[in-house]
Formats: C-alpha cells, structure tokens, sequence
C-alpha cells in the first residue's frame, strides 16, 4: 500500500545545489496524515577501480561521522552529465585515473528511508595514471589496497562505507576482483 503526497515545503537547499531537505504532508493507507521529512537527491556514482591486483581507494575525513573512511572514487552526477561521464570524470578528479573501460555494476537507494539518492556503481579497468583534480573541499589521499585486504577490510568493518562495500562485494561476486 503506498503513501500519497498531499503538500510539499522546501526546508532548506544546499549550496551546491546537490541536495534539498523537504517536508511532506502525506496521506498513510490507513487514511491517516503523516509528516515525511526526506533528502531530495540528484543522484551520484562510485566507482571500484583496480590497478592490477591492488583496488583504488579514496582516504579522507568524513566529518558527519568524524571518521577517515576508505572509499572507491564517488562524487555527484551534475545537471545533464551521463552517469558514465560522472564516474570517468570522479575517478580522474579525486583518485588520479582515467578509466579506459567502464562496466556498470549495481544501482542501489543508500538510505531509502530518508533519501532519494540513487547510486550507480561502476568497474573501472585499462586506467591511465593521471592528475588528481579534487574539488577545493575535499582533501583526499589515493591508496592502492590489495584486493585481498579491501575485501577483509570489508569484512572486519575496517570499510563501512556503505557503498564501496556494496561495489567491491559485488565486483567480487561476478569475478571482477
């Protein structure tokens, strides 16, 4: 039984524009009026890269959970860019690859329960070594990870990235790392 949307106020938008946080008046199958606060999301892409037998990865400090997390390369689809051009264009901006070929992977909703966001994950093969370019806010350190460690990183939660578990498990699975 789905829920209706009755009415919709903006909360509040970012900056950048990636993302809007709105307050919905909607209608419960059990005819009851509830408030939805949720993130409205323009969509992003990950990417798991290998470089032989050793994974890209991504260092940085990730302040909502006051953390440094490894991460595949991921970043924000701009307004009218393909996901494919998105994930060519973040793997070269933040880790310092151009990928040759790219396969898509999974699409998946990281927090369904209170987003939109809809994730595209890529594997990236052939890279080209070369020149990070990461936006002014981010401050990323580009580790190459052994196959092998990244998936027991995932394994013992040395990884919870959400999304680069769900890359790097599924690139497994299908034999790709």
């Amino acid at each position: 039984m789905k829920m209706k949307k009755i009415s919709r106020k903006v909360v509040y938008r970012s900056r950048n524009g990636k993302f809007t946080l709105v307050s919905d008046k909607v209608a419960l199958p059990n005819r009851k009026i509830y408030q939805y606060d949720s993130v409205i999301h323009g969509g992003d892409v990950g990417i798991v890269g290998t470089v032989g037998k050793k994974v890209v990865m991504i260092r940085q400090h990730r302040y909502p959970v006051d953390k440094f997390t490894l991460e595949i390369p991921r970043g924000f689809i701009n307004k009218g860019e393909s996901m494919h051009a998105c994930a060519a264009r973040e793997m070269e901006e933040e880790a310092g690859y151009m990928p040759r070929e790219l396969k898509k992977l999974i699409t998946c909703y990281p927090a369904p329960g209170f987003s939109n966001e809809v994730t595209h994950i890529f594997f990236a093969s052939s890279l080209a070594k070369t020149k990070s370019k990461p936006d002014d806010t981010e401050f990323l350190q580009t580790k190459l990870l052994d196959i092998r460690k990244a998936i027991k990183f995932v394994r013992n939660s040395k990884i919870q990235d959400a999304i680069t578990v769900i890359g790097l498990l599924t690139a497994r699975e299908r034999g790709l790392i």
